[in-house]
């Protein structure tokens, strides 16, 4: 009887002891759960390591999108689209066109649109992004000092021309419907350049004055039938280029007046709220060709040597929104602007 009872106390420890440690188990599982601890055989490194498909697709959020540039060289010009860490594509050339190319003046929605001369008259043309570069001669004739302005959702155009006549000597910014009837916006006499539409294509923005060693240069905007004097730069400084970033700053490039074949041009941030601006980027070489990303996340900008010349090859250089360079793309001479909407 005592032996029987002796191997019932004895299986009862046993059970006990099985509980108790099945308990410690639980306990310790629990208790790793609640301080992030990793269940089953993995180690906390492997946890929270991502994959390497995680990881390439973290890094292709965070490349700039497709990147549209000119070549001029040779009396030939050719368009490419660039994109980090892909070879280049060639989209069109006018190396066997009757009409060449005379300025890429930018993108709008997906054509790339430009001016083309036959000697008599300068007009329009469009050419495709997608793969067959398609080239379209417009029917619009444009009169122009300097390079027309053709908005983003490529319904608007903005130009500048010169009136000779004594009466109303001096520059006028003439704005409308791209294909319609155009308005005037502005005159000066000493100087109106570098018209922008901004992202929405709804305001203008464009430099009014000429800069001489007792006068200087001024930024206006156009927006509603009303003009704005934002921001009046130094006397002694020329802007040579101006881009909207966002929806209350510019981009300008900016070059004293006398530089004597110097480089000392830099890029400088606008804030039109305020009517101040400071520097955002001073890279080697003379910065031209300014295009900004939709959302001002990246901004492209060629140098090159100090020249007189605008129609160079110099580096595509790719900075971020605090106007660090991170990053080249080869060489160019126009940069036409970025791809919209690329995921």
């Amino acid at each position: 009887m005592s032996s029987r009872k002796s191997q019932g106390l004895i299986t009862n420890l046993i059970l006990f002891g099985l509980i108790i440690a099945t308990l410690l188990l639980v306990n310790q599982n629990i208790s790793n759960s609640s301080q992030g601890g990793a269940p089953n055989n993995l180690s906390p490194e492997e946890l929270i390591q991502p994959s390497d498909q995680n990881q390439d697709e973290a890094s292709q959020r965070n490349l700039p999108p497709t990147l549209f540039v000119g070549i001029t060289e040779n009396n030939t010009t050719k368009v490419e689209a660039r994109k980090v860490n892909e070879p280049a594509r060639l989209l069109f050339t006018d190396a066997d066109e009757t009409l060449k190319v005379q300025t890429l003046l930018g993108l709008a929605g997906d054509l790339i649109y430009a001016t083309i001369s036959d000697g008599t008259q300068t007009r329009l043309a469009t050419i495709s992004t997608d793969e067959q570069g398609v080239f379209t001669l417009q029917s619009q004739e444009i009169s122009s000092t300097s390079p027309p302005a053709i908005s983003p959702d490529g319904q608007k155009i903005a130009s500048i021309s010169f009136n000779n006549d004594e009466r109303d000597f001096g520059f006028n910014l003439f704005a409308g419907t791209l294909g319609g009837q155009a308005t005037l916006i502005d005159q000066n006499s000493t100087g109106l350049t570098l018209p922008v539409w901004d992202q929405t294509s709804t305001r203008l923005a464009y430099i009014s004055g000429q800069a001489t060693d007792e006068n200087g240069q001024a930024i206006k905007t156009y927006f509603e039938d009303k003009i704005q004097t934002t921001t009046s730069f130094a006397k002694d400084s020329v802007a040579t280029d101006l881009v909207w970033l966002n929806a209350t700053s510019l981009l300008a490039v900016l070059e004293p007046v006398n530089r004597d074949g110097q480089n000392q041009a830099k890029i400088v941030l606008v804030d039109l709220n305020t009517g101040a601006y400071g520097d955002f980027a001073n890279l080697p070489g003379k910065e031209r060709s300014l295009r900004t990303t939709e959302i001002d996340q990246f901004t492209a900008v060629i140098s090159n040597e100090v020249t007189n010349n605008p129609a160079t090859l110099g580096e595509v250089n790719i900075l971020d929104g605090s106007g660090r360079q991170i990053q080249t793309l080869g060489r160019a001479t126009y940069i036409i602007g970025w791809a919209r909407g690329e995921k």
